[in-house]
């Protein structure tokens, strides 16, 4: 049954605080338990965290903002404005589903940080969104901390 120990040397009861638990082996668990079928707390913060970080980047951030965010683009509105903006974004989205405002400013700003570099093609797509997906593995490990 889900929350009880089965056999000798399985992952610690399934809800348990923390955002994994040492198994009886002696390696770290972050899936499914083998004492239960709940997945761990981190797992369910991460997959929100980088749900809403797709959110963010593809389904709010519109073709000009993606444009205009850059430095060098001419617009009505500054890119500082747009990059600004679009970090805030992903900051409200990080404190919404954290509970944590601190976590968000946090995001907001290394959002901003991030995006800028990729602006700037010091790195690619690829970096870029391994770079946020890695910060919204340092929220959740924070968050449950």
């Amino acid at each position: 049954a889900p929350g009880r120990r089965r056999g000798g040397g399985g992952c610690a009861a399934a809800g348990s605080a923390g955002a994994g638990s040492v198994c009886g082996g002696g390696h770290w668990c972050w899936a499914v338990s083998s004492c239960g079928v709940e997945p761990r707390p981190f797992l369910n913060l991460l997959a929100l965290l980088c749900m809403g970080h797709f959110l963010g980047d593809f389904g709010l951030q519109n073709d000009r903002m993606a444009q205009e965010k850059c430095p060098g683009c001419s617009g009505a509105v500054s890119w500082r404005w747009w990059l600004t903006g679009h970090g805030a974004i992903h900051g409200l989205l990080v404190g919404l589903i954290t509970g944590q405002p601190l976590l968000g400013l946090a995001e907001w700003g290394l959002h901003t940080l991030i995006d800028l570099g990729k602006c700037q093609r010091r790195y690619g797509m690829g970096a870029d969104q391994g770079l946020h997906l890695l910060c919204k593995g340092i929220w959740a490990a924070l968050a449950l901390a």
